[in-house]
């Protein structure tokens, strides 16, 4: 409901926001109106609020449901629960096998963004520069390919950095050319990706349209928003709309990442109205600031963030523009950002693979493998499991929220390995509560219309 002082949305208290209904199982209940929404992991359904008093007893033993109809859904959602608790489980016990290959370039960036994480103290050493040697990054590419599954016939190759890959625009060309031939070599079908922040000559935008098959551009919303929060160092080669419009005329394709700050966190339909009619975008995802200190968002701003998200995706959505948050995603079994979680292995410019696109430390827990040239190459397999695991770990504070199985537990504000963070539960109370206040509306449009199944919307890799 809006609330009448301040103009948005009013989310009710955590504890209104829905109840867990069963001891053991993931099952949740929604109050909605006349009706009452039972939820699991991949099933949803109405029920009639008078028949909510027997709800505990019918999860107990649903033969006690007199009406068939009830009684078969009540049985779908204990069995669909379970499923979702076996499904969780059988993640960690699959083997580490590599996917994707993430070419990490050093800190070195034309921008100076307000809020750059690498600036923070927290997420370590943040010295590393340069682009990742080029026999580094075959003796890699290599290892993955050669650990991958036999059945895998689609390798995704990625630059990203702490900074701005195409800084070393050398670099990555004729690292592009390398990747290209072993692809070749080993029969693969090649999906390549950068993360760019737009700063593009013409002739750069023309070579990654035609060599890369996605291209990430971060961009804040119109030119004020972006002259404050991502200053350029120097002269703006081409705008973003003009960027965007050269992808579009050499064929390729393009995605949008937004930050959201304080200051922006109402401006949000502006900004996407600014990135689907000036840069033609047809992809967006939302992003609230994060490792932010004292600048970030408190618990407080969930339901306002949220109230500005939902009107800028309703905008998005009848432009039939896709946008979204990725730190919550109800319909995939997930978890923190994990490298190790996503089969992908991140060669950073030291030669060594690690398991964050944030923490460059020394810890352990973060270096997955060395693949420097002319030393033996290891990634440590066992070893690789065992950060698997922990990445799977459900912090006390989330065995029962709506979002168990489907939450990145605020990372990387929160970090799973972080054992202060773990045992004292340091989760991120704005992530948290948006992210319960995302599902239960989500959960609630769903009903609203019809949707009594979540079938053939299960859980499943994002591509």
């Amino acid at each position: 409901m809006i609330c009448p002082n301040t103009g948005y949305l009013k989310v009710e208290s955590m504890s209104e926001l829905f109840e867990k209904v069963h001891d053991s199982l993931p099952v949740f209940k929604i109050d909605h109106n006349q009706h009452v929404i039972l939820y699991t992991p991949g099933y949803v359904f109405l029920l009639e609020k008078s028949k909510e008093d027997n709800i505990v007893q019918f999860l107990a033993d649903p033969g006690s449901c007199r009406a068939p109809d009830t009684r078969k859904k009540f049985e779908s959602l204990i069995i669909k629960a379970k499923k979702a608790i076996q499904t969780w489980n059988s993640l960690a016990t699959v083997p580490f096998s590599p996917e994707c290959l993430t070419i990490h370039s050093g800190n070195e960036c034309n921008m100076n963004c307000t809020y750059c994480y690498t600036k923070k103290k927290r997420f370590g050493n943040y010295k590393l520069v340069g682009f990742p040697d080029l026999k580094d990054v075959e003796t890699t590419l290599h290892f993955t390919l050669k650990n991958s599954t036999p059945n895998f016939r689609k390798l995704t190759v990625v630059y990203h950095g702490s900074g701005e890959p195409a800084w070393h625009w050398h670099q990555l060309v004729e690292c592009q050319k390398q990747v290209f031939r072993i692809a070749q070599e080993y029969k693969m079908e090649l999906f390549s990706y950068i993360a760019t922040n737009g700063c593009l000559s013409k002739k750069q935008v023309s070579w990654l349209s035609d060599n890369m098959n996605l291209i990430g551009i971060s961009c804040d919303g119109p030119p004020d928003i972006q002259k404050k929060q991502r200053a350029v160092n120097g002269e703006l080669p081409l705008t973003i709309p003009e960027v965007c419009h050269r992808i579009i005329e050499s064929g390729g394709r393009f995605d949008i990442r937004v930050t959201i700050t304080r200051e922006t966190v109402t401006r949000q339909v502006e900004i996407v109205k600014y990135l689907v009619e000036e840069c033609n975008a047809e992809t967006i995802r939302i992003e609230p600031l994060y490792c932010a200190d004292e600048d970030g968002f408190i618990e407080d701003d969930a339901d306002l963030f949220y109230f500005h998200y939902e009107k800028a995706r309703n905008y998005a959505e009848q432009s039939n523009v896709c946008c979204g948050y990725s730190g919550v995603r109800p319909f995939e079994q997930h978890g923190p950002f994990c490298d190790i979680l996503r089969n992908t292995i991140r060669l950073t410019p030291d030669g060594l693979s690690r398991n964050c696109f944030c923490s460059m430390n020394e810890d352990a827990c973060f270096i997955t493998g060395k693949h420097s040239n002319g030393e033996k190459n290891f990634a440590m397999v066992g070893y690789l499991d065992k950060l698997k695991k922990m990445a799977l770990q459900i912090p006390d504070d989330c065995h029962n929220c709506i979002n168990v199985f489907h939450c990145s537990r605020g990372c990387p504000d929160f970090c799973i390995y972080d054992l202060d963070d773990f045992q004292h539960n340091k989760l991120n109370p704005f992530r948290c509560k948006l992210h319960k206040i995302i599902t239960v509306n989500m959960l609630k449009k769903l009903v609203d219309n019809q949707f009594k199944e979540l079938s053939g919307m299960g859980f499943s890799k994002l591509s």
